[in-house]
């Protein structure tokens, strides 16, 4: 896995209560990886694959939709 912080952060906004919403580009089983230790936190991790098509990711409109949904996601 290249991302060790986004592991961290991810791993410390579960530990704090957080569901995680964890973006990956190419490194599916690594993203894997990261969601079974927010699962095993006892919090809910999706997956969202970059995008490789020019214009705004979709990651900050899913964020307000979940966050609508569930009641606390947190979304940086």
């Amino acid at each position: 896995m290249r991302s060790r912080i986004g592991r961290a952060c991810a791993l410390g906004l579960a530990a704090a209560g957080h569901d995680v919403a964890i973006n990956w580009l190419d490194d599916r089983a690594a993203a894997e990886a990261v969601a079974e230790a927010v699962r095993a936190a006892g919090r809910q991790a999706v997956l969202v694959q970059g995008m490789s098509a020019p214009g705004p990711p979709p990651a900050p409109r899913w964020c307000r939709r979940r966050s609508r949904t569930s009641g606390g996601s947190t979304c940086w």
